[in-house]
């Protein structure tokens, strides 16, 4: 599938396209003179030349015990060959041979290097490359090298955002080759997992167009050289970078053994690679239906917190739902703090914490691939950290709490694709939340709060009197003791449902209560108390689902799976997905009614938890 070609004005925002600072000057033709550029260092090999002092490089104050005895278990791989492609026109574009070079110089000073086992780069063979893409697209980057200064020129101006020079196909070759000798390394057992330090990207390049700077698809060509000859099953591919992994979603669209999950700019399609493609609605097609997840922020400044929200609400669920085997990162860090293309403000300690929670969802098999970045001190750093995840180091938690419009992206992504995923459930009801709570608020006066499972309650059976309080509690308690699995009818007003008279998390989920509980606490992120819930583990609040999902998000974080509402005095399992009411609840709701009410609830006779 080819980019129709557009005028300059035309083009998505977000990269740039051809050179640099200089992109709309116009170039003499006839007197280009190419600019010469240094040759670069051999990173791995030459302390010297990488003008690293040598204390510095000595040091070990940066690299902490678990660093030290990780038994270089975590692959490396990079080769100085990727850094010959380069503009020949201009220095300042930003996919440069230094992002590479300053990140592999910071792995270096840092002494992380030493820890870990270096993997032997190659090249991608014609078979390999053509699993993924067409013949013709590897004979035209095959007749690059034989290209003239004003071929290669032109070559440029007809694609989309890309430059080219002789050493482009050898470049290309070396990285995609690298990512599967990292592969290799990974599914034969040499390491546990890796990280690529590679160039150029590939995630924008299509089956036959190369654009966006890549051109060959690193991660696609290594998922299919892991599911042909390794039997891999069910393959992960999260890209973070800002901007649309167009060609990857583009090759597995139909392909079920392959989860594609992006978090990218959308700016309602907008921003580069631009269109419909990177919507929320491309959810994959035939068997791959279900198996694309684009989450598409829209404006600039997204930050660690929206990152964090995105992943407890969508991706950690349908990451441990579908089990991977492997997990590739497609690692472009310009989403990162100061990246001038991205223009967003996520952490090197957000991308850590992301890589860490992603090595968990496959017995820590993960592979970052570099993609994007353009702010290199960005890039060393959000790589040096997403390594020493990999490696095993802790990584501090960050807080879930996203900006309004993360929010409405995260709601929009999850009602496009939380039908075919189990572990959204919690979605399906909510997938209206926006129109719903509109609605509500023009018909206040007959609105029904949403309890957690998205059975309405009348405002009144909520506010009520304590006669009402009490009629609702003993009632719920009565019809926990039968095996009646159907809803009761309460009044004729409401339904409730039957709460499970026991679980199996309640030994460890659920402790003492303070004295005293706040009868309408606020939420400890937002402040908002329109519907708050006591965690029964640490009695931190939180606001439900239906509010901003906080309680959810700390649940999730933390491990906390038992809650107790304030507007109903339910307690709910997330680990069993249903309301709970037992003999050891009681602590809790009594001190809640109290709260509530000014008198405890009536007591009634429960089956106790079995020892």
């Amino acid at each position: 599938m080819g980019v129709t070609e557009s005028n300059e004005d035309d083009r998505p925002d977000g990269h740039d396209t051809q050179n640099g600072d200089h992109a709309n000057e116009p170039i003499d033709i006839e007197n280009i003179d190419v600019i010469e550029h240094e040759t670069v260092p051999s990173v791995i090999d030459d302390l010297e030349k990488l003008n690293i002092p040598k204390d510095a490089a000595d040091s070990d104050e940066e690299i902490s015990p678990v660093l030290k005895t990780s038994g270089r278990q975590t692959g490396i791989v990079y080769d100085d060959i990727m850094t010959s492609h380069h503009h020949l026109f201009t220095q300042s574009h930003p996919e440069r041979p230094n992002r590479v070079i300053r990140t592999m110089e910071l792995l270096k000073q840092s002494r992380l290097l030493s820890c870990l086992h270096t993997v032997t780069p190659r090249d991608v063979t014609f078979q390999e490359a053509t699993a993924c893409h067409t013949p013709d697209h590897w004979n035209f980057l095959a007749s690059l090298p034989d290209m003239k200064n004003r071929e290669l020129y032109a070559v440029g101006e007809s694609h989309d955002s890309i430059y080219v020079n002789n050493s482009t196909f050898s470049a290309a070759k070396r990285a995609a080759g690298s990512l599967l000798a990292l592969t290799e390394d990974v599914l034969s057992g040499k390491v546990r997992n890796g990280a690529a330090v590679i160039r150029p990207p590939g995630h924008h390049c299509e089956a036959d167009y190369p654009m966006g700077f890549c051109f060959l698809g690193n991660v696609p060509i290594a998922c299919h050289y892991a599911m042909t000859n390794y039997n891999v099953k069910r393959i992960l591919v999260f890209d973070w970078d800002i901007h649309h992994g167009n060609g990857t979603q583009q090759m597995f669209y139909n392909d079920n053994r392959v989860l594609y999950i992006s978090i990218h700019r959308y700016d309602n399609g907008g921003f580069y690679p631009g269109g419909s493609r990177m919507s929320s609605e491309m959810v994959g097609k035939g068997v791959g239906e279900g198996y694309n997840l684009n989450i598409g922020w829209n404006g600039t400044h997204k930050t660690d917190g929206d990152y964090m929200a995105a992943f407890h609400a969508l991706i950690l669920p349908i990451a441990h739902e579908f089990q991977p085997e492997l997990v590739f990162i497609s690692a472009g860090f310009d989403s990162g703090l100061g990246d001038p293309l991205g223009r967003c403000d996520v952490t090197s300690e957000c991308y850590g914490l992301m890589t860490s929670l992603l090595r968990n969802t496959c017995n820590g098999r993960v592979i970052i691939a570099l993609e994007g970045g353009y702010n290199l001190s960005t890039v060393a750093n959000g790589m040096k950290t997403s390594i020493e995840a990999l490696m095993g180091e802790s990584q501090n938690s960050i807080a879930p709490i996203p900006s309004i419009s993360a929010e409405q992206s995260i709601q929009l992504a999850a009602k496009h694709i939380c039908k075919y995923w189990q572990s959204l459930w919690y979605h399906r009801d909510a997938s209206d939340v926006t129109d719903r709570r509109a609605e509500e608020e023009e018909e206040e006066e007959e609105s029904f709060p949403v309890r957690e499972d998205g059975v309405a309650a009348p405002t009144a059976a909520i506010d009520s009197t304590f006669e009402d309080e009490e009629l609702l509690m003993s009632e719920m308690a009565a019809s926990s003791s039968s095996n009646n699995k159907e809803p009761v009818r309460i009044s004729d007003e409401m339904f409730a449902v039957v709460p499970k008279p026991w679980c199996e998390h309640l030994k460890d989920h659920v402790r003492a209560a303070p004295s005293t509980l706040q009868p309408k606490p606020p939420c400890q992120t937002c402040q908002d108390d329109t519907e708050s819930w006591y965690c029964l583990t640490c009695y931190e609040v939180y606001c439900s689902r239906y509010v901003q999902e906080h309680m959810l998000f700390h649940g999730v974080e933390k491990g906390h799976l038992l809650v107790l509402s304030m507007s109903d005095l339910s307690a709910w399992c997330y680990g069993c997905s249903a309301y709970i009411h037992n003999e050891v609840l009681l602590d809790a709701k009594n001190k809640a009614h109290i709260a509530k009410f000014g008198s405890p609830a009536v007591t009634v006779a429960l089956e106790s938890v079995p020892e």
